[in-house]
């Protein structure tokens, strides 16, 4: 992603949008998190202390737990690898972030006047972003803002676990299969750019009360705003786009995951990826189209990463 992000740039010869500053932003939320996902390994050792003693009928003490947690988590290699692994992630984002603002110059036609007919169509003149609105009601828009805005959180925390569970091939399928999904997601957009029903007919939400929500979509469209009165110049970045819904496939990619580390965390995972459609509907970011490419974008980047961790483990005999 660095590679594209370098070659485009100086094709198109505009200027990077401060990858150095974006990178180091990143940082107090892993300071953050990671000891917290720390927390949560040791809750979860002590908490399976009992089941297994059961399965393998022999009492297991809390020194054991400590020393084996010690040695799983607490061991400079490991730390160190941890680290490694979400120092990667940090630098995709911020190639992912480089990438994004290229959309209008990779691609400047979008589609949503299609995909917003079609749904017009589908639904009898009554978009999914105004038909949820009417069932929940305009009243919860404070809390459908809070379950947008946890995405973010609740990715870096579902990151940072399943990145400290000792699975290996689980760490490698998850920590690939997560970079696919931006890496695909950045061609998708491309391929078939759109705004979104928020910017596209902004009266979808226009009844909407102020939210942190709302904010947000001010701040992109300025942003917007900038680019496109200065295209090759420093000001701006460029961040709008809404097919896929790279939030609900983050989201559902988690999930999977969460389920196969731990079931109750799972559940949890999954309800989460409820909420995230839901807000993401009900404050007009994506049309039904982008959840649906959402989901083949996942179960591709899975596909993918179950193969060429296959192909890995097996080139070095692991």
């Amino acid at each position: 992603m660095c590679f594209a992000t370098a070659f485009l740039y100086a094709l198109l010869g505009i200027p990077l949008r401060a990858p150095l500053t974006r990178y180091l932003e990143q940082i107090p939320a892993v300071i953050e998190v990671y000891p917290l996902a720390l927390f949560i390994a040791l809750v979860a050792l002590f908490a399976a202390r009992g089941y297994r003693s059961r399965r393998t009928s022999i009492a297991i003490t809390e020194r054991q737990i400590l020393q084996e947690y010690v040695a799983l988590y607490l061991r400079p290699r490991m730390i160190l690898r941890d680290l490694r692994l979400l120092n990667a992630v940090m630098i995709m984002f911020v190639a992912f972030a480089q990438l994004k603002h290229l959309i209008p110059f990779i691609n400047g036609r979008l589609y949503d006047s299609y995909i917003y007919a079609a749904e017009q169509w589908l639904f009898r003149g009554v978009s999914p972003t105004l038909r949820l609105q009417q069932v929940i009601g305009l009243g919860a828009a404070g809390q459908m803002s809070n379950a947008y805005i946890l995405f973010y959180p609740v990715m870096v925390t579902s990151l940072i676990v399943l990145i400290m569970q000792r699975n290996p091939k689980l760490i490698h399928e998850y920590a690939t299969a997560f970079t696919l999904t931006w890496l695909l997601g950045i061609f998708m957009i491309y391929a078939l750019p759109t705004l979104g029903p928020c910017f596209y007919a902004p009266a979808e939400i226009a009844n909407i009360p102020a939210t942190r929500v709302l904010k947000l979509q001010q701040d992109l469209w300025s942003l917007k705003a900038d680019v496109e009165a200065d295209p090759h110049g420093v000001k701006g970045l460029y961040q709008i786009s809404g097919q896929p819904s790279l939030h609900l496939a983050i989201a559902i990619l988690g999930a999977v995951f969460l389920w196969k580390f731990c079931k109750p965390l799972g559940v949890l995972a999954w309800l989460f990826v409820a909420a995230t459609l839901a807000s993401t509907i009900y404050f007009g970011w994506h049309y039904l189209f982008d959840h649906l490419t959402a989901v083949v974008l996942v179960i591709l980047s899975i596909a993918l990463a179950r193969r060429i961790v296959g192909y890995w483990e097996k080139a070095s005999g692991t």
